[in-house]
């Protein structure tokens, strides 16, 4: 269950929902810098590359685990992740860029209670894939610790775009 629930979530975040972004709203929502330029694209582009390992070692090497509780935290933050975008509208963004036009600070629904709802998602996605491939696989420690950093800085640098911006 691991694998169809990491490869569905790829497809509704990655394919499926900028595709209906796009078609919705006329633009993409993909829209990272060049890291050549700017420092923070190389965090995004380095955590984009972090999670295209973490996939292809979940799709290559052998899956024991299974925990019910770790599949239920997924689903359940896969679904945050979900609701939080959409919540968005047409600010919702896969990186950010200080040109962007398009975006602005929500601060309606969940966005009223919590500043970053889609951080939470992905910090969940990472403990439930610890509890569903077992806290001794290095998969799912990888996908955690990486989405930690990655929460951290692209947290920190939102919340100075929208204090100062």
């Amino acid at each position: 269950m691991t694998r169809e629930m990491w490869g569905s979530y790829l497809l509704l975040a990655f394919v499926l929902m900028p595709a209906l972004f796009r078609v919705r709203y006329g633009f993409s929502p993909v829209i990272v810098g060049d890291p050549r330029r700017d420092v923070y694209a190389r965090w995004e582009w380095g955590y984009g590359g972090c999670v295209a390992v973490f996939t292809i070692a979940l799709f290559a090497l052998p899956v024991t685990g299974g925990s019910t509780i770790g599949g239920t935290a997924v689903l359940l933050s896969i679904l945050l992740v979900l609701y939080a975008s959409v919540a968005m509208g047409r600010s919702w963004r896969i990186g950010q860029r200080e040109d962007d036009e398009h975006a602005t600070f929500v601060r309606t629904g969940l966005y009223r209670w919590v500043a970053h709802p889609i951080y939470i998602g992905l910090v969940g996605l990472g403990i439930g894939t610890v509890l569903m491939l077992g806290v001794d696989d290095w998969c799912g420690w990888f996908l955690l610790i990486t989405t930690l950093v990655y929460v951290v800085v692209q947290g920190h640098r939102e919340q100075v775009r929208w204090q100062t911006g």
